[in-house]
């Protein structure tokens, strides 16, 4: 993500200069440091909340519940939509890899029906990209990040 952010800082630099744009990448294991308290409430309180845009990224795995979510990142996006409702940002995208899962575990098949549970509540909102490997996901943000912000 941190070669991809500098990539599309670059394209927005080259096609709106006047603009200013620069995106900044939040991740809770660079931009939150331990300290005591329930995790997500940590990470809650030290990340920024004034970000102009969230994406937020799943493939077969939701994550770690917390606090009566079915992840951080599900939570986090809950907030984002929140705050959306009462300020109009963040632009929130959300992208689901739709590459072929191997042969899972019990752990990874609650792992996948988490993230199909909450991928069809986010599709039924209208608020979802799906790519289809790793390795295209590049293409699919920076073109998006760089039509969307660019012009």
């Amino acid at each position: 993500m941190a070669e991809l952010t500098t990539e599309i800082n670059d394209v927005l630099a080259y096609l709106a200069p006047e603009r200013g744009l620069k995106l900044e990448l939040l991740r809770y294991g660079v931009s939150a440091y331990p300290d005591y308290g329930v995790p997500q409430e940590v990470v809650n309180r030290l990340m920024p909340n004034d970000f102009d845009v969230f994406v937020g990224i799943m493939w077969k795995r939701c994550g770690t519940p917390m606090a009566g979510q079915d992840s951080g990142t599900v939570e986090e996006y809950r907030r984002a939509v929140e705050r959306r409702k009462k300020t109009g940002k963040p632009v929130i995208m959300f992208y689901f890899c739709d590459a072929p899962v191997p042969f899972p575990s019990h752990e990874d098949v609650e792992q996948l029906e988490r993230v199909v549970k909450f991928r069809e509540e986010l599709q039924s909102k209208g608020l979802t990209q799906l790519y289809p490997s790793r390795e295209k996901f590049r293409e699919y943000v920076r073109g998006i990040c760089c039509e969307r912000f660019a012009t």
